[in-house]
């Protein structure tokens, strides 16, 4: 979960976030969960039970093309500590 924070809801607009790992790859709509965000929430649920993983998490394109570098998340299984929110800033154009 979280949000792309410095983003106007047209500069969200066709942008996802994407998860990979060894079990999971999945994306979600920048905008997708207004709890986290008015106009740039997210969330995405790994499993239905914690699990120990590790996942890369990165803005992309409606076309897949990253518009940030990877980010490592480490997931230790722990019902207590099983949950992650990454924010992301607008700070300089990423090129790949």
């Amino acid at each position: 979960m979280g949000e792309a924070g410095e983003l106007s809801a047209e500069q969200a607009a066709g942008l996802f976030v994407r998860v990979i790992s060894d079990a999971v790859e999945t994306r979600a709509r920048i905008g997708s969960n207004s709890q986290y965000g008015a106009t740039t929430g997210w969330e995405i649920t790994l499993d239905s039970r914690p699990e120990a993983m590790l996942v890369y998490v990165r803005l992309e394109s409606e076309a897949g093309a990253a518009q940030s570098p990877d980010a490592l998340v480490r997931f230790n299984g722990d019902c207590t500590a099983n949950l992650a929110r990454l924010d992301f800033a607008k700070n300089q154009r990423f090129v790949p």
